[in-house]
């Protein structure tokens, strides 16, 4: 049976020395080449093991043949690629075929499965330590094993997910983009189990150590005390500054004193390098005159953590600014080449070798071009574009297609309107919005020539090229435009695709559609052919949304899905009205989330579980603030839920002091 405390004495085992952890490369042609003899990996290969792997894992085309080297091969004996679904093959095809040349075979973990495989590596000169702490890995995950090909290590494969694979001191996790050469060497005879919280946790003591800063020296102090608090009471955040200095609680919102310290500390320190005037600056304060602050040890050990606060955000601005460098000289460096070649003349073999089509969102977003979702009015379609850049900055499938990663900007023509209330919507339902840039431009006419240079020097000045930027609305860049006129509306085209060509990437047009739904995009009739894809979004009387590909220049016409608005409550206004907004979700919303709340509740029980059970007690602020916050990683909305649901299950309740305990 698992025994689950050992969970723990991962992360307090101190053997695990973070100094030493390697992060673990995944590239396009990763497969595992540790210090055993190459030639081993088909020298003495058993075929008839192969057959006692798994089922789960034989039915997945997940499977190449592995060379000498434990490279992954195609059936004819070229490379695989751990990226490319095409070069894998079925395991009967690649059983026969390592029949045919005497060659082992292996497994291509990918993001489409639900896999995950912990590789234990024992060396000839591996201490009786190391021996220990693999086989206790061994027995506690209790999932399916085989040796590896050496016959000295193992292959754990077990159900969970890890961000990326991870390298330290001899034991390696993978979940996608590698190649495991396997044996079906059989050592722990398990059906694949679910190890998600236990994973968790070896993934967390394999954390490479996080970059220490310095405490910055103490030094003189500059101003004086009034020059200081003059200029705090009439800053930009003075709202702030008074209400932390006057302990206004209910201006602050909460009535966590030390977090309410921490910040007015911080703001003070902003104005003194003088850890002694800030001492007594905040003695000043309302909230410096409770007890608490007046404890010989209570304000040094705080004004410390600001301190280092400080230092880090100085650490992570210089790193910013050096990457700002470095993405600036590289976008001046691909200006020139372009400016120096424009025109470019190919003959047919030439032509012939160039890359193919490149996608954002793949088979229907391009990756450079011109694109225009439209819609009636109370469509859906401002809140599916937010969603679709929410998807595409973070990288995520969108409709269960693959997106690729890039710089986005959103930018509002009509003012930022119900934007920042989407955008805290999509923050509250699904998760923070991050690397998307939303730009304010009321007063900007594309058609006017400075307006246009203006807007172009704002997006590279701060980075927004090659990536995708978002026009909202089309008829809105250019103010008073006749839209069914061809001069007004093709010059309009035109100047957007200049920009396009000075900025690359592709460039989103959201527009209306017309009069009559059924003839398509509103105004000039040109306009669908000068696009690259138009995405048509319809809402039936039923509530029921659906988008649709209408025109693909290099795809399929026809595409589409359904989506659901769901309304996200946000908060209350002065007369407590309900403040809300929507998201999107996919028609099948229903039985997705009851997916999701179901493996919540497995996950979130068995963090729990896992340290009741080594005797560490565990409370809903360990969980959401504390060291259990990592191995939890489901947003705090969610987590809350899950706790509720498993109360109401009888799984957990409460034990006094915000803990819990195990039953009712």
């Amino acid at each position: 049976m698992l025994n689950n405390n050992d969970e723990t004495n991962y992360k307090q085992d101190n053997t695990w020395d973070p100094t030493k952890a390697v992060h673990a490369e995944i590239g396009s042609q990763q497969y595992n080449r540790d210090s055993e003899s190459e030639s081993a990996a088909t020298a003495s290969v058993q075929h008839e093991q192969f057959l006692k792997i798994p089922q789960e894992l034989r039915n997945r085309a997940q499977w190449c043949l592995a060379g000498d080297d434990k490279r992954p091969l195609q059936l004819n004996k070229t490379n695989a690629s751990t990226i490319d679904p095409r070069t894998w093959s079925t395991f009967d095809a690649v059983y026969a075929k390592a029949l045919e040349y005497s060659l082992g075979m292996g497994y291509v973990l990918s993001k489409l499965d639900p896999f995950t495989c912990i590789d234990l590596d024992i060396k000839a000169n591996s201490s009786d330590e190391h021996k220990n702490r693999v086989h206790k890995i061994v027995n506690e995950f209790a999932s399916f094993t085989e040796r590896s090909v050496s016959g000295n290590g193992y292959h754990i494969w077990l159900k969970g997910n890890v961000e990326q694979g991870r390298k330290k001191d001899g034991v390696e996790v993978y979940s996608s983009e590698r190649f495991i050469v396997c044996t079906g060497n059989i050592e722990k005879n398990f059906p694949i189990e679910n190890r998600q919280p236990l994973l968790a946790s070896l993934y967390y003591q394999m954390s490479p150590e996080k970059e220490e800063v310095e405490l910055p020296p103490d030094q003189p102090q500059v101003q004086s005390d009034d020059e200081i608090l003059q200029k705090a009471f009439n800053s930009e955040n003075k709202d702030k500054f008074i209400n932390h200095w006057n302990a206004n609680w209910d201006q602050i919102g909460h009535q966590d004193h030390s977090s309410a310290d921490i910040s007015l500390l911080q703001m003070l320190a902003f104005y003194t390098p003088n850890n002694e005037q800030l001492k007594r600056l905040f003695l000043l304060s309302e909230l410096g005159k409770r007890d608490k602050a007046k404890r010989a040890d209570y304000l040094p050990r705080t004004i410390r953590r600001v301190r280092l606060n400080q230092a880090k955000e100085s650490q992570e601005n210089r790193k910013a600014i050096e990457h700002g460098k470095q993405n600036a000289e590289a976008i001046i460096r691909n200006w020139k080449a372009k400016r120096s070649s424009r025109i470019k003349v190919y003959s047919p073999q030439e032509l012939a070798k160039r890359p193919s089509l490149k996608w954002l969102v793949k088979g229907i977003l391009p990756e450079s071009g011109l694109v225009s979702i439209y819609g009636a009015p109370g469509a859906g379609k401002s809140f599916l574009v937010l969603d679709l850049l929410a998807h595409v900055a973070a990288g995520d499938y969108w409709f269960g297609r693959k997106t690729k990663v890039c710089n986005v900007a959103y930018v509002a023509f009509e003012g930022m309107g119900g934007i920042p209330q989407r955008a805290q919507a999509f923050k509250k339902h699904y998760r923070p919005l991050k690397s998307i840039k939303f730009v304010e431009a009321p007063a900007i006419n594309l058609l006017e020539d400075n307006d246009r240079k203006d807007f172009i020097a704002v997006l590279k000045e701060h980075l927004l090229t090659n990536g995708v930027i978002c026009l909202d609305t089309l008829a809105a860049s250019a103010p008073g435009m006749d839209e069914n006129s061809s001069e007004g509306m093709g010059k309009l085209i035109g100047e957007v695709t200049k920009i396009q060509q000075e900025v690359g990437g592709l460039i989103i047009l959201v527009h209306h559609s017309g009069k009559d739904d059924k003839r398509g995009l509103r105004g000039w009739s040109g306009l669908l052919g000068a696009l690259d894809c138009a995405i048509k979004v319809t809402k039936n009387a039923d509530g029921r949304c659906y988008w649709e590909v209408t025109k693909s220049k290099d795809g399929k016409d026809g595409i589409g899905r359904p989506f659901q608005l769901i309304t996200v409550l946000l908060g209350h206004d002065e007369d407590g009205e309900p403040i809300t907004s929507c998201v999107v979700a996919g028609s099948d919303i229903g039985d997705k989330l009851e997916n999701i709340n179901e493996e919540d509740d497995k996950h979130v029980f068995g963090v729990i579980e896992c340290q009741l059970k080594a005797g560490n007690p565990v409370s809903q602020n360990r969980l959401e603030k504390g060291d259990l916050k990592q191995l939890i990683k489901i947003p705090q909305a969610r987590l809350r839920s899950s706790i509720k649901r498993l109360k109401n299950k009888g799984k957990i309740s409460d034990s006094g002091n915000d803990g819990f305990k195990l039953g009712r």
